[in-house]
C-alpha cells in the first residue's frame, strides 16, 4: 500500500506575506542608530591615521570661473574637499 505524505502547497498571499515580514525586519535593521566615526576618546574627530593632502586637477574644456559651469566645476571641487574631511583638493 502507498503511503501518501502531505505536502503544503504556498499560496500566493503567504508568499508575498513572508517576503512583507522579511522587508520590515530588514528595515527596521538598517534604522538603528548610526555609528558615528571617530576614537573613543576624541569621538568628535576623525579616526584617519594618514592626513596626507592629495591634489587633484579637474580637466575642464572652459577657464576657471567662467560663469555657469565654471562656477559649477568650482563648486563640485568644494564639496569633494568638504566631503574628503580636506584630504582631497
Amino acid at each position: 500500500m502507498k503511503k501518501y505524505t502531505y505536502k503544503k502547497i504556498y499560496k500566493r498571499r503567504d508568499i508575498l506575506i513572508g517576503a512583507s515580514a522579511i522587508t520590515a525586519a530588514g528595515l527596521l535593521a538598517a534604522c538603528k542608530d548610526e555609528v558615528s566615526g571617530g576614537t573613543p576618546s576624541k569621538p568628535e574627530q576623525s579616526a584617519n591615521v594618514s592626513k596626507s593632502i592629495i591634489q587633484w586637477r579637474m580637466a575642464t574644456t572652459w577657464p576657471k570661473n567662467f560663469p555657469g559651469v565654471g562656477t559649477t566645476a568650482e563648486n563640485v571641487a568644494k564639496n569633494i574637499t568638504k566631503a574628503s574631511d580636506g584630504r582631497l583638493e
